[in-house]
């Protein structure tokens, strides 16, 4: 038998029917189908054909479900911004929004022990794997066809997208802006149909995801616009956004955030349904808007029909991990080893590897070359970093970030994940993206013709400039000693605690950071020890 579930109604609209469900929205032949025209628009698919052919043919946020005639088929977008699970005891198969209530049809009692040191390294579970064995998800770009049939279930997941570089090496610089510019209006045009008059939201940080977007609904003249900004007074990234938020005429929100109200908010109830809902036994939660969305919330700081525009991320296509692994883009070959490598130094993380890890790093490294996939369909090595980058850490850890909206009750778009932008993008050589080279001279010539000035950072002391100037030629082995060195300074470990821009490390007490901060890479390493004990935790009380 086929059972079909879903549980969160509370943090999303779904339309139901027998045969159908469906939530989102997307264009469909440049139509917006959202709401019952979306659910009317799947339910004509009736077979595998028809429904392949409609899901290539949609841009937007969605998941998809059609049950009838002993067959399922169900998808996710090419972002897996609405997750979906499955999974199959026996004969019966089941799929939900709610990886908890999969894992009780399908008695799950613990924990898979490599997904679980998996997630703890970085924050998610990659490929179809959960933190439960028989508990899986739709990847990103992923649909699945399962049939009852006389020999019993056939479940077959398949990957109908994968964001994978075929470039036109014929354009120019020139050429290149110009499209990025047609494309770009396209895009917000398109968030603009959607919002429909409510009122856009804008996390707007120093940089220029955030920037591009404020920009682009000013140069279409979009009015109704709050940006916000959080964490201690006087954080640097707040000053960049308050600034730019005047210079464009936008209001302009700014939540403070101090130790003991991140004590306060992470101990909450609130958090606790929060991360029961965000994590998705995949996922950690996100925290770093979470506290600030809430405050706009109760204190009715933005009204209630609000649409978030969050800049996720124009960064990584225009080539931002150049910075980070930079062996990867001087290559001009598929070397499978630096592309493992690459991955396991950047997203692999968060916590120091031991020895007694190197036979698990095998199998991670067995994991990643599975989903990777055909190799031979890449260009380069930074081509094959950015596509698992896109389906594993974009689609789990940063997109997954979106619960903090429909947690408080939000609707959201994400132009940047927007299908003819990825396309752009997929296109553009790797010559242009090295340094996000032809992203930043865009960023930087809208701003100018829109007001007319150069936005300069707040320039750099004396240390500041020196960290930037030599950062670039220092070996990852001696980066790790410089931090190491920092970290075995407790003036030093004191000082990021009562400081830290975002003032989060104050979720723990002092004494207990003092104690553990040296073996954390970032705020998320303690993050990740807690969203598993909060799982195992739940499982033994369910």
């Amino acid at each position: 038998m086929i059972y079909v579930s879903i549980q969160h109604h509370r943090y999303r609209t779904y339309i139901e029917s027998p045969n159908c469900v469906t939530t989102g929205k997307a264009f469909y032949h440049d139509r917006l189908c959202c709401g019952e025209e979306l659910h009317q628009l799947v339910s004509a698919w009736h077979t595998e054909q028809n429904f392949f052919d409609g899901i290539q043919k949609l841009n937007g946020f969605y998941a998809l479900i059609i049950n009838k005639d002993e067959q399922l088929l169900a998808a996710v977008d090419r972002l897996r911004s609405i997750p979906l699970f499955y999974g199959r005891k026996g004969d019966d198969f089941y799929l939900s929004d709610s990886t908890e209530w999969i894992r009780q049809q399908v008695d799950n009692r613990e924990l898979d022990a490599l997904a679980k040191e998996e997630f703890l390294l970085t924050g998610y579970v990659t490929g179809s794997d959960t933190l439960f064995p028989d508990v899986k998800q739709l990847q990103a770009g992923e649909a699945i066809i399962v049939k009852e049939t006389e020999q019993g279930l056939s479940v077959n997941p398949n990957r109908y997208y994968s964001y994978v570089h075929k470039y036109d090496q014929e354009k120019s610089m020139e050429q290149l802006m110009e499209e990025h510019d047609q494309v770009v209006v396209r895009v917000f045009k398109r968030l603009i149909q959607v919002a429909n008059g409510r009122t856009i939201i804008v996390p707007l940080s120093g940089g220029c995801d955030s920037r591009l977007i404020v920009l682009m609904l000013k140069r279409l003249g979009y009015k109704n616009i709050i940006t916000f900004s959080y964490g201690r007074v006087g954080n640097k990234e707040s000053v960049i956004s308050k600034k730019i938020a005047k210079i464009l005429g936008f209001k302009w929100e700014f939540i403070e955030y101090r130790n003991d109200l991140w004590h306060q908010w992470y101990l909450s109830a609130e958090y606790k349904k929060y991360a029961c809902f965000a994590g998705g036994s995949t996922s950690l939660p996100h925290i770093q808007d979470w506290p600030a969305v809430w405050q706009l919330n109760i204190n009715k700081r933005i009204p209630k029909d609000s649409i978030f525009a969050p800049g996720h991320s124009a960064d990584l296509p225009a080539g931002s991990r150049s910075a980070y692994v930079p062996e990867l883009y001087n290559n001009q070959n598929v070397d499978v080893m630096k592309v493992n490598n690459g991955i396991l130094k950047y997203h692999y993380s968060l916590f120091k590897w031991m020895k007694s890890k190197e036979e698990q790093e095998l199998l991670y490294r067995d994991r990643i070359k599975r989903t990777l996939g055909n190799l031979e369909e890449f260009p380069d090595c930074a081509s094959a970093f950015e596509s698992w980058d896109t389906s594993e850490r974009q689609a789990k850890f940063i997109v997954n970030s979106l619960r903090v909206y429909e947690f408080w009750g939000y609707d959201w778009w994400m132009p940047f994940w927007d299908y003819e932008y990825m396309q752009f993008w997929s296109k553009v050589a790797l010559a242009f993206r090295i340094n996000q080279f032809l992203y930043m001279h865009f960023v930087n010539d809208l701003f100018n013709k829109i007001t007319g000035m150069r936005l300069d950072d707040t320039p750099l002391n004396t240390k500041q400039w020196l960290k930037h100037m030599i950062s670039p030629y220092l070996s990852p082995v001696i980066k790790r000693r410089i931090i190491n060195i920092g970290k075995s300074n407790k003036r030093a470990l004191v000082k990021e605690y009562n400081s830290n821009p975002l003032a989060w490390w104050g979720i723990y007490n002092l004494d207990e950071y003092l104690l553990h901060a040296r073996e954390y890479a970032n705020i998320n390493s303690p993050l990740v020890i807690d969203y598993i004990n909060h799982v195992e935790k739940r499982m033994m009380l369910s």
